[in-house]
């Protein structure tokens, strides 16, 4: 951890305590101590030497890291309610200090987002419904017009409207057929869904962008740091301050 001073919100939320915004109500209502005093708005801290109390106990900011990670097909994200062998966490072990933002389904694959910085989780978490994601999927056989307007309309799927925006075809692969839209408001889950419906069922699904990050050349079961400027347009789009 560096020991250069950073603001105490800061603090508490790399310390997995709160969101930044709700880290200045916790202040202000006495919550939190620095150092045996009371602390103050706008009050910073320098990590490793400044002692933070929150409900009597020390808060301990470990260094935060958030990155994208190109989950391979097969593996769960949640490791609730699973057996060993079955997630990410399981195939990958480095994995295990963070939590997934953004995750994907057992049977898709592609890029995820990871990050043990608990503001910015919080943060994500409340707007991801709000957060596009692009897929590819691999359909035997084409689909016709009339479909492509029915889908860009929007199918019911389990009482939601699921629209796949900038619907279109992305390649040939023999009799296969890959296409690419952009799904927001929605899981995973309901590609396969919104298929079944339409008696297409799916091959293959993988995540390509998420929040409008994206990255072709990470290769599958591999990671790298989002850069600040992603950071900033990932808070962006979701409409939090960064």
């Amino acid at each position: 951890m560096s020991n250069q001073s950073i603001r105490l919100q800061k603090f508490l939320a790399d310390g997995g305590i709160c969101s930044r915004r709700q880290a200045e109500s916790l202040i202000e209502q006495g919550k939190v101590y620095v150092n045996g005093r009371k602390a103050v708005l706008g009050q910073k801290v320098t990590p490793g030497q400044d002692k933070v109390l929150y409900r009597g106990k020390e808060v301990q900011a470990e260094e935060v890291f958030t990155f994208l990670f190109n989950k391979p097909r097969g593996f769960l994200c949640n490791p609730d309610g699973r057996r060993d062998g079955e997630t990410i966490y399981d195939a990958f072990p480095e994995l295990r200090p963070y939590r997934v933002v953004l995750g994907l389904s057992r049977t898709a694959s592609g890029l995820i987002l990871l990050s043990n910085d608990g503001g910015f989780l919080q943060s994500l978490s409340s707007q991801q419904r709000y957060l596009p994601r692009i897929f590819r999927v691999r359909l035997q056989g084409s689909l016709d017009e009339k479909t492509f307007k029915r889908l860009g309309r929007g199918i019911r799927v389990d009482d939601r409207n699921v629209v796949l925006e900038n619907l279109k075809l992305h390649k040939l692969d023999g009799e296969k057929h890959w296409y690419e839209f952009t799904l927001t408001d929605a899981k995973d889950q309901l590609v396969e869904k919104v298929f079944k419906t339409i008696s297409r069922p799916v091959g293959r699904i993988i995540q390509i962008e998420v929040a409008g990050l994206r990255d072709d050349l990470l290769e599958r079961g591999k990671g790298r740091p989002i850069t600040p400027k992603e950071r900033e347009r990932l808070l962006s789009q979701a409409g939090v301050n960064s």
